[in-house]
């Protein structure tokens, strides 16, 4: 019996010396064709824990994410101009319901515009109306990586939200299962079925049909988005010290300006009173001259003061070459890989001064399309929204049920006006497409502010006929008060006017 217990404590320790073995990731060791899935000793391990996508990022690691993102946010300027500056380029977008029925179209708009863009109907705690949501939102998206908006209602039944951060959602206490994975209930496919919402206090359960998930997903296993600061927060967070410890020298070395040298052989002693004593420093105001007599040193440097010297004491003034060429480019190489796992061109967020006119053309082309991508995410939100807004309005009696029978599907979304460089040629380019047919109005006003077409051209018509109207009443042609715009080719005349006046050439037309 005690061989047989020996043996197995042979076994256990073996296995448990494998189990160190293959954690230390020693074994096994991959003998592909692929030098990238060997090891070796030239370089350091590369460590993944998991290739089940939904366990890359598991909660207690998000919320360290979360803690480092929002510090770097609030103070490296970088960081926060990455997520301000990055909202700002995505913008938000208009509504403009696009039914078959026209009528409804316009009573839905106006009711948009009237209930969602105030802050007190849109938002249970105030803070946001619809547009303003938008850059939150994206903004929350941007440096935690999600955000969750819970659909409610207001005393008058219509439609309102409430947000709330990445940070709280969490599994509830009481009902966590294997389900259950960092505040979101799946089910078999990966579909979002339940959110667990803290308040501080309590984790309460609501339904995903109530609620729409704003965030961008890299992968299909992914339970949650990532945040897209993750790559950077090493890279900023040494970016921060490199910055602090070089302000910080610099400063002390401010503080030292002038040091004394002693000549090899001289004595560090200076006499006083015939007595020899240690070198305590300090300013004179005069010095003695050969003859003896002392002359102030104002006399001498104009108002400047120096320090008397001993035989061979020499004073250095030091000078600080800090920050080292360099070390800005080091810098600048963090900024770039930093940007680029962003998403953006280096040049967007850090220094363009360099680029020419194409650089810069191509960088916010590259900009545009990272801007796309994510008015791709934004629009779905907008989408949730606006139908559960028109459901309320139309349940509540305050908008008529429209004709259309897919209503749900009928509205277009405006972006904001996009950037550029070269405004004015754009626009004078794009009047001279509309008066050739090429260019509509609608593309016009979408780009310049979101407004729908057909209210500006009703304005605009509005505005020609009374101007018109009152340059007739005190006898002057309207286009002596608004000339026409400049390059634009004059309209041609009716047939009809060509023949009143090759019939009346003094435009003169008989009873």
């Amino acid at each position: 019996m005690a061989k047989r217990g020996n043996l197995l404590k042979q076994v256990r320790d073996l296995e448990n010396q494998l189990s160190e073995v293959k954690n230390a990731g020693l074994v096994p060791q991959s003998l592909s064709g692929y030098d990238g899935a060997n090891s070796s000793i030239r370089r350091g391990r590369v460590y993944w824990q998991s290739l089940e996508t939904r366990r890359e990022l598991d909660t207690f690691s998000r919320n360290e994410l979360l803690r480092r993102c929002r510090w770097l946010r609030a103070n490296v300027g970088l960081v926060k101009g990455l997520v301000k500056n990055g909202s700002m380029l995505v913008g938000w977008m208009t509504p403009q319901a696009r039914t078959t029925d026209e009528q409804w179209n316009a009573l839905a708009d106006q009711n948009f515009r009237q209930r969602a863009m105030s802050k007190s109907v849109f938002d249970s705690a105030g803070k946001f109306n619809f547009k303003t949501a938008q850059r939150m939102i994206m903004q929350r998206a941007l440096c935690d990586g999600d955000i969750l908006t819970l659909f409610t209602e207001t005393q008058t039944r219509g439609a309102q939200v409430a947000f709330y951060e990445s940070h709280q959602m969490q599994n509830p206490k009481t009902k966590a299962d294997g389900s259950w994975d960092d505040g979101v209930k799946s089910d078999k496919s990966g579909r979002h079925v339940l959110y667990g919402l803290s308040d501080g206090r309590n984790v309460k359960t609501f339904s995903a049909r109530d609620a729409c998930y704003f965030g961008c997903f890299e992968s299909p296993g992914h339970n949650r988005a990532h945040p897209p600061l993750a790559h950077a927060v090493n890279h900023a967070v040494d970016i921060t010290e490199v910055w602090a410890d070089t302000k910080h020298g610099i400063k002390n070395s401010a503080r030292l300006g002038i040091v004394s040298e002693f000549d090899a052989g001289a004595k560090n002693m200076r006499t006083v009173n015939g007595m020899s004593a240690a070198i305590s420093g300090g300013i004179t105001n005069t010095v003695e001259t050969a003859s003896g007599k002392k002359v102030k040193t104002e006399e001498i440097w104009g108002g400047a003061q120096m320090q008397v010297g001993e035989p061979g004491e020499k004073f250095k003034i030091l000078t600080d070459g800090r920050p080292h060429p360099n070390q800005g480019m080091f810098i600048d190489e963090l900024v770039r890989d930093i940007s680029m796992g962003y998403g953006l061109p280096p040049e967007v967020i850090h220094k363009m001064a360099k680029l020419t006119g194409p650089g810069v053309r191509f960088v916010m082309e590259f900009a545009g399309r990272w801007i796309e991508d994510w008015q791709l995410e934004l629009i779905d939100w907008c989408q949730r929204y606006w139908v559960y807004h028109m459901s309320k309005e139309i349940t509540a009696g305050r908008l008529p049920v429209p004709e259309d029978d897919m209503w749900m599907l009928g509205v277009e979304w405006t972006p904001r006006r996009s950037l550029t460089i070269d405004r004015g040629k754009d626009g004078k380019q794009r009047l001279d497409e509309i008066d050739a047919g090429a260019g509509t109005l609608a593309d016009w006003y979408a780009d310049v502010d979101g407004a729908d077409w057909k209210m500006k051209v009703r304005q605009r018509v509005t505005e020609v006929k009374y101007a018109r109207d009152q340059c007739q009443l005190v006898g002057m042609d309207y286009t002596d008060v608004f000339r026409i715009r400049q390059g634009a080719a004059v309209g041609a005349k009716s047939k009809l006017e060509e023949k009143v006046e090759s019939q009346d050439p003094d435009n003169e037309i008989d009873d």
